[in-house]
């Protein structure tokens, strides 16, 4: 099963309710196209592939302490594709009888039913991986590859009175490409 979805938002930002001239905004638009696939329904796992778009522009910025530090990033776009994979096999078990919640998929482990719970997880992993690249050939000002990756595991320890223990590393490297051009424009050399 494939799902398709195409999104589009613009947004302007601004630091009070009413925006009078010479207020420093933040204009903003992104596009995005995904699709999904669902590549094992037993384990939960999913494929997502992506392409977005982001301009971003900051306006006004002249009467702000920091203007000298955001002058460089007036004006930021980012374009390129994303794959990201996911895998769920978060459960909660507890002890009742089988079947008393109809048209879910369950399981017997250990004396105790198991169904799938994002929520309320007592076992289980969650393990998702993204991965992105943003190219100056694709219409951004900016490089970059980027990973992230995190993983939680839930384990229920009977003896602790069912207390469930949770753990989650996160993360993930990444790099800035940047062009020997751009770089002898940023230092005038």
């Amino acid at each position: 099963m494939a799902l398709f979805s195409v999104w589009m938002k613009t947004a302007i930002l601004s630091t009070g309710s009413a925006m009078p001239a010479g207020e420093p905004t933040v204009n903003r638009f992104t596009f995005g196209i995904e699709t999904q696939r669902v590549l094992s329904q037993k384990l939960h796992s999913l494929l997502f592939l992506r392409y977005n778009y982001e301009d971003v522009r900051l306006r006004n910025i002249e009467s702000l302490l920091i203007e000298p530090i955001l002058r460089p990033d007036q004006v930021v776009r980012l374009s390129g594709p994303g794959v990201s994979f996911v895998i769920d096999t978060r459960q909660r078990c507890e002890r009742r009888l089988p079947g008393t919640i109809v048209g879910e998929e369950e399981t017997i482990r250990g004396g105790e039913v198991c169904r799938y719970n994002q929520t309320d997880a007592t076992r289980g992993q969650f393990l998702s991986a993204d991965f992105r690249v943003t190219a100056r050939a694709l219409g951004g000002n900016t490089s970059f590859m980027r990973f992230e990756s995190t993983y939680h595991t839930y384990y229920k320890a009977r003896r602790a009175r069912n207390t469930v223990f949770a753990g989650q590393p996160d993360g993930g490297p990444g790099t800035f490409v940047q062009s020997a051009r751009s770089e002898r424009q940023r230092t005038g050399r």
